[in-house]
């Protein structure tokens, strides 16, 4: 169980009211004819994996990169070599994948500062699995299984020729899917039998100090984890739902819903105040839902009749793999309005609760009048 105004003219008025009332417009990254999968995101900058051709009937994963902001826009094949190159992940200028091109699983990491010059090193050039790498600045995390089991490990890129190893999580069964943020590193473990959340401090990288996250009776998996907040999928009585952990006090960490609907919510993932998933409440499709921790307010990013899954959020710019082309390919949208609000408060005179008061208030206070026969404002109340 879980614990505890002057207004210039009509014309004027007309446009400002269809500004604000026209949604935010869905986009395709990089639309291909290829699969691109696995999409994160830091900034404007985006990676993915994409299944390619030799043009010789040979497949594999390569990790491809875009900056929304370059000049070019145009996307990148950071891994156009053989092999799989997959499960990328990016903060800043690195970006780092898991890649099979030498037998087994090892962790890479390329400097995209110069995308057409990107500088590439091995993390991991080590025997047996390492996978599921995650970064923050110059720490990289991953699984490997040298153990007979799962372990979480790490490095310290400073010199990345010269990469600091060092064990993270060295305990019996499996510890999984690490995630990082700063110096705290999330994972999930099923150490008592069932899959729960556990996090390390490793200022102190030869000692890093474990404490439970979340320790219920259900399986707790695909955490995420931004500033003192983690995210995660919860398995109640056969539906996942989307639940949360306030670590402001790692030793006493306060668990809350994030969404409790009956179906099924998987992959969360958390940048700043805005948590994203895939929901399928309407038992056809997946979509993806996002929820503003400040305001509280849950919303629909997706509505289209295909699969949104897997999606990734910074700051107000949400990416996701979707099969609405027939294949998968990555898409992205720009929050705005109510849905990215950052304050805990309204600002006197924000009238469509995006926390700053503008051209679009405006909006909504002409909107009102209009639907009030241009009685004041109070009359309408």
């Amino acid at each position: 169980m879980k614990r505890t105004v002057v207004i210039a003219s009509v014309t004027f008025l007309t446009m400002a009211i269809s500004a604000f009332a026209a949604p935010w417009i869905e986009f395709a990254v990089a639309p291909s004819i290829e699969n691109q999968e696995r999409p994160d995101v830091h900034g404007t900058r985006i990676v993915w994996q994409q299944h390619v051709s030799d043009g010789e009937g040979n497949w594999d994963w390569d990790v491809c990169f875009i900056d929304l902001d370059a000049a070019e826009g145009d996307a990148i094949n950071l891994t156009w070599y053989a092999g799989n190159q997959q499960s990328p992940r990016i903060h800043g200028n690195r970006v780092v994948w898991e890649d099979d091109s030498f037998g087994d699983w090892d962790i890479f990491v390329t400097d995209v500062a110069d995308p057409e010059l990107p500088m590439e090193w091995a993390v991991t050039p080590f025997l047996d699995n390492q996978q599921h790498p995650a970064i923050y600045r110059n720490i990289v995390v991953w699984q490997d299984d040298s153990a007979g089991d799962m372990d979480i490990w790490a490095a310290e890129l400073t010199d990345p020729d010269n990469p600091y190893v060092f064990g993270v999580a060295l305990f019996d069964a499996d510890q999984q899917a690490p995630v990082i943020y700063n110096r705290t590193v999330i994972w999930e473990d099923n150490y008592f039998g069932d899959w729960d959340i556990f996090s390390a401090d490793i200022v102190d990288t030869e000692a890093p100090t474990v404490r439970a996250v979340s320790l219920t009776d259900y399986d707790q998996q695909n955490a995420s984890v931004w500033g003192d907040l983690v995210v995660w999928q919860e398995n109640i009585s056969g539906d996942w739902q989307i639940w949360a952990a306030d670590m402001s006090d790692p030793d006493a960490p306060v668990e809350f819903p994030i969404v409790e609907a009956g179906s099924l919510q998987k992959n969360p993932h958390i940048g700043d105040n805005i948590v994203v998933w895939q929901d399928f409440r309407n038992g056809k499709d997946w979509d993806v839902y996002g929820y503003n921790l400040t305001t509280r307010r849950e919303f629909r990013i997706t509505d289209h009749a295909a699969d949104q899954i897997n999606p990734a959020v910074s700051g107000n710019l949400v990416v996701w793999q979707d099969d609405r082309d027939g294949l998968w390919n990555i898409y992205a949208v720009e929050l705005s309005g109510p849905e990215a609000a950052r304050c805990a408060a309204r600002p006197v005179g924000d009238l469509n609760g995006d926390c700053i008061v503008n051209m679009a208030d405006l909006a909504v206070l002409a909107a009102h009048w209009l639907e009030c026969g241009f009685d004041s404002p109070e009359a309408c109340k």
